[in-house]
């Protein structure tokens, strides 16, 4: 992500970020699981529209497209037992 040179405009979207894009929705995804010994992990990648979320792309200094892609890889592990 690029940084925005300008401190005022750092503000603003961070004041946006806050008000109108963290918003949440279920939205479904489909991941490829491992199950081993004492891991479990998940994989996948999925895009979401922000006009879906009614969130307008943030515009300024920093230009942000309307589809977002994800990308995730989680790794849970077994406590070890007490």
């Amino acid at each position: 992500m690029l940084t925005p040179p300008d401190t005022a405009e750092i503000r603003k979207v961070t004041e946006t970020m806050r008000t109108q894009v963290l918003q949440a929705r279920p939205v479904p995804v489909e991941a490829t699981v491992q199950v081993g010994p004492d891991t479990l992990r998940a994989r996948g990648t999925f895009s979401v529209k922000q006009t879906d979320f009614g969130i307008k792309p943030v515009g300024g200094a920093v230009k942000v497209a309307d589809r977002v892609t994800f990308d995730f890889d989680a790794v849970g592990v077994r406590e070890p037992a007490r």
